[in-house]
């Protein structure tokens, strides 16, 4: 019975190690940034913003599994004067990695430092927030 519970453990460790060596090969064979052009596009179709990402994308592992960006800057709507509508100097976002497994993401940390988000509104009362709304197709006008 020891002997089982001896090589159960073993095997379980040896389990964990090459899960965390193949994480580590994976993070240094997947290089992030070459998905910018995928995430600006989805993101101009979904949204109709410019989205520039001037910073590296970086891929995280441990301890939760996510990304961390450099500056991030969204243009404007058309119609808008052309400074950001939205800027971000650095942006974590981590998901839960049992998640994963299923259908559904669940997020468990997003962090954003030094954030600008500018709301404007032009001369015929429109701001770039309920913009952004209209071109979403969510009827929902912001506060």
């Amino acid at each position: 019975m020891r002997k089982t519970l001896k090589l159960i453990a073993v095997v379980f460790g040896l389990l964990i190690v090459l899960i965390g060596v193949a994480a580590g090969i994976l993070s240094l064979v997947i290089d992030p940034n070459q998905f910018k052009p995928q995430l600006a596009e989805m993101i101009k179709e979904k949204t109709g913003r410019e989205i520039e990402f001037v910073g590296d994308l970086h891929l995280s592992i441990f301890p939760r599994l996510g990304f961390s960006t450099g500056l991030i800057r969204i243009k404007n709507a058309p119609g808008f004067p052309e400074i950001d509508f939205l800027s971000i100097e650095q942006g974590e976002i981590k998901v839960k990695a049992m998640s994963l497994l299923g259908k559904n993401i669940e997020i468990s940390r997003i962090e954003l430092k030094g954030m600008r988000l500018n709301l404007i509104r032009n001369k015929e009362g429109v701001n770039n927030w309920s913009q952004a709304d209209a071109i979403s197709g969510d009827s929902a006008k912001p506060v």
